[in-house]
């Protein structure tokens, strides 16, 4: 039977190949010196060559041609040899070429006097078994050195690499690579991240190079072998709750099991960067808490680019973290404005690699994240870059908890007393209650799904510490400041006798404030002017040819070049070219006068 074919055969027992933990059967010692015949086979092809050249064309009208042109091709192919050795080490580049050069040498001078003269004949056997001994020794090296990761470069023509002690945890292979060559840098090994994963049989993105922050020859390739992100965690209820929102929240699970955290205001003890000024304090003096506002399907809102940057960087002083959730993140859909006070990504599946370029940098996706490969079939997976986010943790993938809404419905409710009340002053700016589940004004009595007591607080106890808070804050002025501070002006015009029923002066030049366009009066009256302009003959427009938006819709450049982008994803318009900085819009033949 087959199975007794166990012992001393084929499948006798297995030797672990310690690159990257995976196993090569055990084989004879004749199969393990096969490998190194071959160069010793050719020594003995070049003594054949040599000699035949000489029989055959050793004449005294020949020879003086065939030595020149053995010459010339000797020369050529060392050339040859050393050009097309580029890609792989210097000490292999330089072995390969002088191995070439030595046989085209002995070749053409056993071509003129004979393979079996002396010293041509000692030359071969000496030389040939030295340069044959010289690459077994290589070849056993090489396979010796197979243990750090060697092979695996050799096969992706990235011999310059070597890998350091492998450390293996779970479901994740970790090993330092260092950069022998000038010529290869570690984009070289990142370009052939996915090219490896095929080689060890593995998922995309399963194969990451990150590049040492303090040394360019330096760094860190990872493996990971299983997707255990394929399925969803379940939901571990909130990260910490009655905690500091200082702490990260625990948004998921990255691919090696480690929680996924996103922070949201800075830390000066931990040197952890935030978008925004808000410190504890705050809350503590001053009874302001940090107030997150998301806005999911933001490209609505972000049609007005000038209010929404205007909110988002008066929100940083003020301790509000904006959240703003789109489908796709494009130019045309955010300004650069707005996405450079925002200091987070948090990147989802998405169709094309393209895609997530608007807010994944550059190194993120060069160091392996690859949204692409969800797109919309794993909800939950993610890259996650920000402040107090290791780098080394940008390009790792993270999938986030699956949660019913029943689920958060009570976490929701359990975590009333934990949340802190607004300050009235940013409650009604927000148009929020004080505190969650405030009716008219009055503060509700809220319960812990724990049994806990409730919490309740009056209006008179804010209106007290309110006061207290604006002494404070008058006392921390210096002089110079108070010195500096305008007084509120007198009656404007003491001499005028106005009433609320004193009627305005006729004056048709004076101009008076008038309400601001809404989104859709703005559209509506753009599509106007564009049909006008179609009606009078133009076949292409520009933004050159259209009011200034701030006078004429009360709005920016950036939302009328948004709006005429969605004109041409409507079919509206087409872009016709770019004239200057400007791009050229034409009318299609229903819209052309």
């Amino acid at each position: 039977m087959a199975g007794k074919r166990n012992r001393g055969g084929d499948l006798a027992g297995t030797e672990a190949n310690s690159e990257f933990g995976y196993y090569v059967p055990r084989s004879y010692w004749a199969s393990r010196l096969a490998p190194y015949a071959g160069e010793w086979a050719g020594v003995g092809a070049v003594w054949l060559a040599g000699e035949g050249l000489h029989l055959w064309l050793a004449s005294a009208t020949a020879l003086p041609w065939v030595s020149t042109g053995e010459t010339l091709l000797g020369t050529g192919l060392t050339a040859l040899t050393w050009m097309c050795s580029k890609a792989r080490s210097v000490l292999t580049r330089r072995h390969a070429t002088a191995t070439t050069g030595l046989i085209a040498a002995w070749l053409t001078t056993a071509t003129i006097t004979g393979a079996t003269v002396t010293p041509v004949l000692q030359l071969w056997a000496l030389g040939g078994a030295t340069v044959a001994l010289s690459w077994n020794i290589r070849r056993l090296l090489r396979k010796s050195n197979e243990a750090g990761g060697d092979g695996l470069f050799e096969k992706v023509k990235l011999a310059g690499v070597r890998a350091g002690e492998i450390e293996v945890g779970p479901n994740k292979v970790t090993a330092p690579l260092q950069l022998t060559s000038a010529e290869t840098s570690v984009a070289d090994v990142q370009a052939q991240a996915d090219t490896m994963g095929r080689l060890l049989h593995l998922h995309k993105g399963a194969v990451r190079v990150t590049e040492d922050p303090d040394d360019q020859a330096r760094g860190t390739l990872t493996i990971v072998p299983q997707d255990v992100l394929r399925h969803p965690q379940p939901w571990q209820g909130p990260s910490a709750p009655g905690g500091s929102i200082m702490q990260g929240l625990r948004v998921g699970l990255y691919e090696d099991n480690e929680p996924q955290l996103l922070f949201l205001p800075g830390d000066k003890r931990t040197h952890r960067n935030a978008t925004h000024q808000w410190t504890p304090e705050a809350f503590e003096r001053y009874g302001m808490p940090y107030v997150v506002l998301w806005i999911e399907e933001a490209p609505r809102v972000l049609e007005d680019a000038t209010t929404v940057t205007r909110i988002v960087q008066e929100a940083r002083s003020a301790g509000i973290s904006v959240v703003l959730s789109l489908q796709k993140a494009s130019f045309r859909q955010m300004s650069t404005d707005t996405r450079s006070q925002l200091g987070a990504v948090w990147c989802f599946g998405v169709n094309e690699l393209e895609d997530a370029a608007y807010t994944l940098d550059e190194q993120v996706i060069d160091a392996g994240a690859r949204p692409d490969r969800w797109k919309n079939r794993r909800p939950g997976c993610n890259y996650l870059v920000g402040p107090g986010i290791p780098e080394e943790r940008f390009a790792v993938a993270g999938r986030t908890f699956a949660a019913t809404d029943a689920q958060l419905a009570a976490d929701i409710e359990a975590g009333k007393p934990y949340r802190a009340a607004l300050h009235p002053i940013t409650a009604t700016a927000l148009g929020l209650p004080i505190r969650p589940g405030e009716v008219d004004g009055m503060p509700a009595t809220a319960t812990s799904a724990t049994g806990g007591s409730s919490v309740t607080e009056s209006d008179e106890a804010w209106e007290e510490d309110d006061d207290v808070a604006f002494d404070e804050m008058v006392d921390d002025l210096d002089e110079e400041e108070v010195d500096t501070l305008v007084p509120l002006p007198a009656t404007h015009e003491p001499d005028l006798d106005v009433t609320a029923d004193t009627e305005l002066p006729n004056d048709p030049d004076m101009p008076l404030p008038q309400d601001r366009l809404s989104p859709t009066q703005a559209r509506e009256l753009l599509a106007e002017m564009i049909e006008q302009l179609a009606a009078s003959g133009r076949t292409t427009i520009t933004v050159r040819d259209l009011p200034d938006p701030e006078q004429a819709f009360g709005r920016g450049r950036s939302w009328l070049s948004g709006q005429l982008g969605q004109l041409v994803l409507d079919g509206t318009l087409t872009e016709a070219g770019v004239d200057g900085k400007a791009i050229v819009y034409a009318f299609r033949a229903r819209n052309a006068a």
